[in-house]
C-alpha cells in the first residue's frame, strides 16, 4: 500500500522528517560512503523528506543516486520538483521483483519509515542484500507498530468501511507479540552476517491538531476509495480514531487549543553485506 497525496504529504510531512533526522543524527557515524557510491532510496514518496535528510549529506563524488517508490503519483510528482545531479526517479516495489540490471549495483541503501508498510518485508530485506555490492550497506528505521494501525483494524471491521482496503496499510507484524523478534528473523534470512539492530523510544508533540489531522489525511492511501458522499462522515470518523489511539495523547493548552503528541517505538538497522 502506497501513499498518493504528494501536495499534501509534502506540507504534513514534518513529524517524519524529524524523527529521520533523529534517526540519522544519532548513528551517522555507521554511515561509510564508498568512493563514487551508487546510491538508492526506496520509500522515497515525493522525495520531500530525502530532499532536506539526504541530500545535505551525500557526497560529492557519488556516481548515481536512484528514489524508487511503488506509488506512481508519488513517482510523477518527485519526477516534477526533485532536482539533484546524476539523479533518477523510478517506480519500484522493493518486495516485488527487482530489474537484473541493479543486483550487486548499489553502495548504500536508505529507507525511512516504509518497511512496515512492506507486504513481505523479509522479500525486500533479501532483494536489499541482492542490490547492495559486497561491503555495501543499508540504513532504515521502522515502526515496530505503525500509529495507524490500530486505526485501520478497527476501520477494517465496521461494516460501512471494510470494503474500502482499510485493512491492507495494517503493518506486517501488527498482530505478532514480538515484531523486533520477526524483523530480526528477516534480516538473517536475507543471509545479513553484519548489522546493527537498535530500539527507539520516539515522542513527536505536533504543533497544532491542525497539523496531526493533516499528516493522517497524507497517510492514507484508501481516502480516494471513498465515494464521495461518504467522504465527510468518513474522514470525521477516521480523525476520531486517530487522536483515540494508543500511541496519541491529545492535550488541550492553556489557551484552550487541542494539542497531540506522537508516542512510539522504533527499530534502527544499518546492514552490512559481506
Amino acid at each position: 500500500m502506497s501513499f498518493i497525496l504528494p501536495e499534501l504529504w509534502s506540507k504534513s510531512s514534518n513529524a517524519a522528517f524529524v524523527l529521520n533526522t533523529s534517526h540519522l543524527s544519532k548513528y551517522r557515524h555507521l554511515l561509510k560512503w564508498n568512493k563514487n557510491a551508487s546510491i538508492l532510496e526506496f520509500g522515497f514518496a515525493n522525495g520531500h523528506n530525502s530532499n532536506q535528510l539526504l541530500r545535505p549529506i551525500l557526497p560529492n563524488d557519488y556516481k548515481e543516486f536512484i528514489g524508487s517508490d511503488i506509488s506512481i503519483e508519488m513517482v510523477e510528482d518527485a519526477t516534477k520538483h526533485f532536482r539533484i545531479p546524476r539523479s533518477k526517479i523510478v517506480q519500484m516495489d522493493i518486495a516485488g521483483d527487482i530489474p537484473k540490471d541493479y543486483h550487486n549495483r548499489f553502495d548504500h541503501v536508505f529507507c525511512f519509515i516504509t518497511m512496515h508498510l512492506v507486504k513481505s518485508p523479509r522479500r525486500a530485506f533479501k532483494n536489499i542484500y541482492q542490490i547492495l555490492k559486497p561491503g555495501g550497506w543499508t540504513f532504515l528505521n521502522i515502526f515496530e507498530r505503525s500509529p495507524l494501525d490500530e486505526v485501520f483494524e478497527k476501520l477494517s471491521k465496521n461494516p460501512k468501511w471494510s470494503d474500502y482496503g482499510q485493512d491492507e496499510i495494517i503493518s506486517k507484524y501488527y498482530y505478532s507479540e514480538n515484531p523486533q523478534n520477526e524483523y530480526r528473523r528477516d534480516i538473517n534470512a536475507a543471509n545479513f552476517k553484519d548489522y546493527h539492530f537498535n530500539v527507539e523510544k520516539d515522542i513527536y508533540n505536533f504543533e497544532s491538531i491542525e497539523e496531526f489531522n493533516s499528516l493522517f489525511t497524507a497517510a492514507n492511501p484508501t481516502i480516494p476509495k471513498i465515494p464521495k458522499e461518504l467522504l465527510d462522515e468518513y474522514m470525521a470518523y477516521y480523525l476520531k480514531e486517530c487522536q483515540n489511539c494508543k500511541m496519541i495523547d491529545v492535550t488541550t493548552n492553556k489557551d484552550g487549543k487541542k494539542c497531540a503528541q506522537l508516542n512510539t517505538t522504533m527499530f534502527v538497522v544499518h546492514a552490512t553485506k559481506l
